[in-house]
């Protein structure tokens, strides 16, 4: 397998770490789409480009650090609909 697995967030590609970004949250839909990644073509994800960055930073670090352009209600949605519970 891959050491990274890249994404197409609505015709964006984010490139991340298998380890230890994805398997920090196993249960995450992120994490369950990239166990059999091959890195043959990037795994097609339904979300906001413009906050899955936010999602990948959770991945990272469990922590969500908004800027206050974003609203926070927005990426709890996206979180929830990738199958991750933020505090």
């Amino acid at each position: 397998l891959s050491e990274t697995v890249v994404f197409n967030v609505g015709g964006k590609l984010f490139e991340v770490l298998r380890e230890p970004t994805l398997t920090l949250h196993g249960d995450s839909l992120l994490a369950q789409l990239a166990e059999d990644y091959d890195g043959s073509t990037p795994i097609f994800v339904e979300a906001n480009p413009e906050l899955f960055q936010y999602i990948l930073e959770y991945h990272r670090r469990r922590k969500i650090f908004l800027p206050v352009t974003v609203s926070k209600e927005s990426v709890l949605r996206e979180c929830s609909a990738l199958g991750l519970t933020p505090p």
